[in-house]
Parts: C-alpha cells; sequence; structure tokens
C-alpha cells in the first residue's frame, strides 16, 4: 500500500511539474530565417504573391511526393489559396496555405492550416533591397503561432526549429534555385503589364531575312522586301489583315535574322489595315484612361481585328495566292500568347522579349515557337524613339498538342540584306 501511495504520489508531482513546467514556456513562438537574392524585387514578390510555383519552391511535395494540390480563389494576392492532401498515411496530412495580406513588392502573409498544433499560424515573407545600389533582396521568412493554455502545443514548440525550421530552410534553398533558373529582367518597368490572350491565326506573306544588326540595314531590308510583298497583295488582290510583324529567329551580336511577314486577306471594298501605318487607334476613353494615369505616356488603343483578337476555333480556310520572288504564303501561330505593348526604338524590342520570358516563368508558363512583334506605325515611321509596338511571344498549353509551324509555301533565298536582286532594290516592285 505505501507504495502504491509512492506510486501515486510521483504521478501527482510529475503531473504538476509538468503543468507549472508547460504554463511557463511561451504561449506563441516566432522563427526566422532568411535568404538572399540578385533577381528584381518584383519577380521575388510575385512568386511569393501567387501559387503558379509554389510546388517548385515549398517542400512540401519533397516530405512527400505523392500530396494533391488544388487551388481556388484569385490566380494571386489577397485570398489566393492553395489545400493540399496526401493519400500517404504517413505523408504530410491535410491542409491550406491561404494568403492573407499582400503589399506589393514588400510582403506576402500566408494563413496556415495543418495537423501540428497550434492555432493563428502565420507565415509572413517580406523582402528587403541591399546590396550595391540596392540590386538584391533580401528575403525574411517568418513562421508564427500561438498555442494559448494547450500544453502540449508549448511544450511542442520546444521542437520549432526541428520542424517548422528544417523546413523553412529547405524553403528557401528550393526558392533561391528557383529565383536563378529566372532571367534577370525586370518586366515592372514595361509600359503596360503583361497579359495573355487566345490569338487568331492568320493567312500571311513572309520573306525570311538576314539583315545587319544596324538601323540602315534592318531599314533597307524591311523596305526591300516589302516592295515584294506589296506586289504579291496588288496581284492577287488582298489587303492587309494587320500590322506588319517580324518574327525573330536570331539576333545576333551582328547579325539579326528575322521572317518579315505580313498577315493578308481577300480584298473586301476598300479594305482597311489595323491599324493603319502611321495612325493611332485612339478615342476619347482612351485620353480618360491616360489622364487618370497621370504622366503615363498615352499608348496606342488595339483595334478589334488586332491580331490578338480570339478566333472563333474554325480552321482558317488557305488562299489560293500566285507568288513572286522570295515571297512565301503560309498561315501564322494560332492559340495562347503572352504578349505587351512597348514604346520606343526597335533596337529596345529584344529586352522586352527577355521581360515576357521572365514574366512567364515566374507565372509557371512555358513558351513555345519564336517570338514576334508588330510595327504598328508601319515599316517607314518604326525607327524612331516614340514608335510603337505589340510584342508577343507564344506559350504552351498543357491540354493541347505543341504547336507546329505549317511549312511556307514559295519564295526565293534572299540575300544578307534582304535584297532580290536590283529590281526590288530599285523599287520597280
Amino acid at each position: 500500500m505505501t507504495r502504491f501511495l509512492e506510486f501515486v504520489l510521483a504521478l501527482l508531482l510529475v503531473a504538476v511539474l509538468f503543468v507549472v513546467v508547460g504554463l511557463l514556456l511561451p504561449a506563441e513562438r516566432s522563427l526566422s530565417h532568411r535568404a538572399e537574392s540578385n533577381r528584381p524585387q518584383q519577380i521575388v514578390f510575385d512568386v511569393l504573391n501567387s501559387f503558379s510555383r509554389f510546388k517548385d519552391w515549398n517542400p512540401l511535395r519533397q516530405n512527400d511526393p505523392q500530396v494533391r494540390y488544388t487551388t481556388s480563389g484569385p490566380v494571386s494576392g489577397e485570398g489566393a489559396r492553395l489545400e493540399y492532401s496526401s493519400p500517404n498515411r504517413r505523408g504530410v496530412g491535410s491542409g491550406a496555405w491561404e494568403i492573407v495580406e499582400s503589399e506589393p513588392r514588400q510582403r506576402v502573409v500566408y494563413r496556415l492550416e495543418n495537423d501540428a498544433r497550434g492555432r493563428e499560424k502565420t507565415m509572413t515573407f517580406e523582402l528587403r533591397p541591399v546590396g550595391r545600389n540596392a540590386r538584391n533582396v533580401e528575403l525574411t521568412q517568418t513562421y508564427n503561432v500561438k498555442y494559448g493554455y494547450d500544453l502540449l502545443g508549448r511544450y511542442a514548440g520546444l521542437y520549432l526549429n526541428r520542424t517548422v525550421g528544417n523546413d523553412m530552410k529547405r524553403g528557401l534553398g528550393n526558392l533561391s534555385n528557383l529565383l536563378s533558373t529566372i532571367p534577370r529582367f525586370d518586366y515592372s518597368t514595361l509600359e503596360r503589364p503583361v497579359q495573355i490572350a487566345e490569338i487568331a491565326s492568320k493567312n500571311v506573306l513572309l520573306v525570311p531575312t538576314n539583315a545587319p544588326r544596324t538601323t540602315e540595314g534592318i531599314t533597307l531590308a524591311i523596305n526591300n522586301n516589302m516592295q515584294w510583298i506589296r506586289q504579291v497583295m496588288e496581284k492577287n488582290r488582298l489587303e492587309a489583315d494587320g500590322p506588319l510583324r517580324l518574327v525573330t529567329t536570331e539576333y545576333g551580336a551582328e547579325n539579326y535574322a528575322f521572317d518579315l511577314v505580313q498577315p493578308v486577306r481577300e480584298r473586301q471594298g476598300t479594305g482597311s489595315a489595323a491599324p493603319a501605318a502611321g495612325q493611332r487607334a485612339e478615342s476619347d476613353e482612351d485620353d480618360a484612361a491616360d489622364a487618370a494615369d497621370g504622366d503615363v505616356p498615352r499608348l496606342v488603343r488595339l483595334p478589334e481585328n488586332w491580331a490578338g483578337a480570339e478566333g472563333d476555333g474554325a480552321p482558317l480556310p488557305q488562299l489560293e495566292i500566285d507568288l513572286e520572288g522570295p515571297v512565301q504564303y503560309t498561315q501564322s501561330y494560332g492559340g495562347r500568347a503572352a504578349y505587351t505593348v512597348a514604346i520606343g526604338h526597335p533596337a529596345g524590342l529584344p529586352a522586352v522579349r527577355d521581360q515576357i520570358r521572365a514574366w512567364l516563368l515566374v507565372h509557371g508558363e512555358e513558351t513555345q515557337d519564336r517570338p514576334f512583334d508588330e510595327y504598328l506605325r508601319g515599316p517607314q515611321d518604326s525607327f524612331a524613339a516614340d514608335a510603337e509596338f505589340v510584342v508577343y511571344w507564344p506559350i504552351k498549353t498543357a491540354d493541347r498538342p505543341d504547336w507546329v509551324a505549317p511549312t511556307p509555301v514559295g519564295g526565293e533565298q534572299a540575300d544578307e540584306n534582304g535584297e532580290n536582286g536590283e529590281e526590288a532594290a530599285g523599287g520597280s516592285r
């Protein structure tokens, strides 16, 4: 009997000690880790402000390869939510991450739901420019949890650095590796944000061109080959079905290889080029929108039949065209593409293409085929400081096969300046 009483007393003492020590432990805990990236602050913020690349940096899938993700709410920002679950009994279980605060380029706060002890769990990412000329970004990840009077939770908090902390370190390492794969181009400086549209396929006339990478060389090549294209259009009673395009093949150190492309259609009455060379399609609504934007420069308003207009899904009828010289006929890309409006000299367009590519990688998209630019002011007025362009990059779609360009019909090989004999250079064509 005495031993039994001693045993009960020992249990009571242990219980009392457990309660007393538990009450002395913190009722809430916070844990922080840091990393640094040399990518633009906008890129780091956008990766964290949506779930497009979540699986590529968060360690959940590393802990449990069978975990499944479901997203809901907005694509990014406050309200975006990701739920996860695992069929594996020994896996990560089920839970959710939801963005509850989003301060552009500065801060993203997630609310966490999981089976671990504690409540009001949050994961906060704070961004701060550091380094020479503030070109790097210091990323601070902080986990906060409240246990209240959950004594078991308070004891679990003693091992927080080993459990949650290890995942935080692994996640920051993954995030740094992911960011290093994204081109270092700050797309926040673009005149207009990158958007995604379903663009329609077009019947096009094209001339493969290889010109010196100078304004004079490219201008000469465009003018010479446009004479051939205009002659074929006139001979076949065709009209422009959109602005002139340059489809980039290779932008080298000394030469620029591209396809000079003019969308066409059978002539309908007087017809219309969309938009006509040298003209802006603007309206009173545009003026009001620009005024609301303050000092934002006025941009072209894309007409209804621009190349980004959504097609009706029907196959595009092929045209019977009598070709001449180097001019070829084919049908252009149709499908999803990222695009933005650019203003300035065309020498700045390669950087815009890289900015689009960086934006796509941040948002979990993958490019396909070649980028192309629409010269909204036509070939004559597009080599000025205030020229206007729409820059596109086709992107893949998971439920569709990759687009394969049809083989162009006709054409002769142009020389390295895009010229095709004295007749073209002389302007008789």
